[in-house]
């Protein structure tokens, strides 16, 4: 069940490793993380501009979440600032 499609996002460290094992040893449950990932969205509070959990290497399954913000770097303005965490079910915008 290797579908390249949704293992696109390279990730390291332990986010790598947990990912690695669910593709080796559950690879139905790692399919629907990579899709759950990728339904989580960082908006920067500065610029506005929005990508998705997938998009940073992070993994966001079966977690749920209100008011939530990570302090990240924007590729856009290149400010360092917070940056909202929403859900968007059902929303996908890789091109896949």
């Amino acid at each position: 069940m290797d579908q390249p499609e949704l293992r696109s996002p390279k990730r390291r460290g332990l986010a790598g490793l947990i990912m690695r094992a669910m593709w080796r040893f559950a690879p139905k449950r790692a399919a629907a993380a990579e899709r759950e990932s990728r339904e989580w969205f960082l908006i920067c509070r500065n610029c506005g501009h929005e990508r998705t959990y997938a998009e940073i290497g992070g993994i966001r399954y079966g977690a749920y979440s209100r008011g939530k913000r990570m302090r990240l770097r924007c590729p856009a303005c290149g400010e360092r600032r917070w940056h909202d965490v929403e859900r968007r079910a059902g929303e996908d915008p890789s091109p896949n």
